[in-house]
């Protein structure tokens, strides 16, 4: 771990920073056990990988920052990550031409599951900009406000695992019929890391009088590719969706007394999924939204 900090003037600071992080692995993905499954086709073989090495990562963090009384806190924040040891889960079929499958006949046809290190390196890189201020210089009663605004722009790469079974013509026998034989094809392709949307904004507007505060909150994902498959038609998304708060908090004249209030999702955001191929909602989830009145003490 590396930091470079450097402050030429008062109103502006920059900071560069290098470091090193491990990811390791669920324990479930180590945990030395068989799972086959030979009552039923296609048969199933499972398997934990106790040597399962950690992800590394590598973090480039630049960092700018500009403040002042009015303008409160501005900063630009660049990243970029890579990753080395990535950890997938591979799903193929043993045919007959490769190694057996502990527990099955040498020439069964199997669907093996297990996790593997691959050496392909994975990349995150993105910019992220926040200002925070407080409107004191304005006229009443604009000198109330707050403001907090984020965004963040991701752009990733990750490689992925192909693995397909087909039938191809070898020859023909004696008596001139074709003959065939069932190959396997292992290959990789790229496509976006799982569960990370390109775009990310948050924003909090505050009112603060005396001892009444409210806050109006907004967040914003875009859209996130959750899962992939081997035709891309049925890569499954998550919609882009946009969510809405209130928060407020209200200190009674008697010491310690403070009156809270809290309202979630106000859009009642309904969160949708989607296969590529169809865009039609594979998936529905409404959450409603919800209300909370609490009165806290402290002391």
């Amino acid at each position: 771990m590396v930091h470079l900090k450097v402050k030429p003037v008062d109103w502006f600071q920059g900071q560069l920073s290098y470091t090193q992080t491990l990811f390791r692995p669920n324990y479930n993905w180590i945990v030395p056990f068989e799972y086959v499954d030979d009552a039923l086709l296609p048969w199933k073989y499972e398997a934990g990988v106790p040597d399962l090495q950690c992800e590394r990562w590598n973090n480039v963090d630049l960092m700018l920052a500009f403040h002042s009384n009015k303008l409160g806190l501005f900063s630009i924040n660049g990243f970029y990550k890579t990753v080395t040891n990535k950890i997938w889960r591979r799903s193929w079929t043993r045919i007959a031409s490769d190694d057996p499958v502990p527990y099955f006949p040498s020439d069964a046809e199997v669907d093996v599951t297990s996790w593997y290190n691959h050496e392909h390196e994975t990349y995150v890189r993105g910019l992220e900009v926040e200002w925070q201020t407080n409107f004191w210089y304005l006229p009443k009663p604009f000198n109330y406000f707050t403001l907090t605004a984020n965004y963040s722009y991701i752009n990733n790469q990750a490689v992925y695992p192909d693995s397909r079974v087909s039938v191809v013509e070898v020859g023909v026998s004696s008596t001139g019929r074709p003959l065939y034989e069932k190959v396997r094809s292992d290959s990789t392709y790229t496509g976006p890391m799982l569960n990370q949307p390109s775009h990310l904004a948050n924003i909090s507007l505050g009112f603060n009088y005396k001892t009444f505060d409210i806050w109006v909150s907004y967040q914003y994902i875009g859209e996130t590719q959750i899962s992939d498959a081997t035709q891309p038609e049925y890569d499954r998304y998550k919609t882009a969706f946009s969510r809405f708060g209130l928060q407020a908090k209200y200190e009674l004249p008697i010491h310690g007394i403070q009156i809270l209030f809290n309202v979630a999702n106000i859009n009642n955001l309904v969160e949708e999924q989607y296969y590529r191929g169809d865009s039609r909602p594979a998936s529905l989830q409404a959450y409603g939204w919800t209300a909370d009145f609490g009165v806290r003490y402290m002391f």
